[in-house]
């Protein structure tokens, strides 16, 4: 279609108990070769942001339940409102074929043990905050 989508990886190792690495997308429209940014693919970035950053906070419930994530004392609801709401603005997302990913990479909210984590976000609940042509 009009996007393509990737995921990527950098890592390092030098030295100590593992080495580090950063999960982040690439996204480009098919059509001009630009590389995309929310703000490139949606209507409204301010109401895309609510929908998605909303959801995200919900799936953290569910990790928190399992204890996945860092405690109340490591991270506050604040700031894991606050990181959560950055990924608007980097390039920690990429396409899925149900929707939106977004990253969450080690250390940002949960320990290296628990690796980076993913935020499925479904075209359903985006589709109408997306502009005509990145819609699926």
């Amino acid at each position: 279609g009009r996007v393509l989508s990737f995921s990527a990886m950098w890592d390092a190792y030098e030295g100590g108990a593992h080495g580090q690495y950063i999960i982040y997308g690439v996204n480009f429209d098919a059509v001009t070769g630009k590389l995309l940014a929310i703000a490139d693919i949606v209507q409204d970035k301010a109401a895309f942001q609510e929908i998605c950053v909303q959801e995200m906070l919900r799936q953290c419930e569910d990790l928190k339940a399992q204890g996945v994530l860092f405690d109340e004392e490591i991270l506050s609801a604040e700031g894991l409102q606050e990181i959560l709401e950055g990924k608007m603005e980097g390039s920690e997302w990429y396409f899925t074929e149900s929707g939106i990913r977004f990253i969450s990479n080690i250390y940002e909210i949960a320990p290296y043990a628990a690796g980076n984590i993913d935020f499925d976000i479904p075209y359903e609940m985006i589709e109408e905050q997306l502009k005509e042509g990145y819609r699926r």
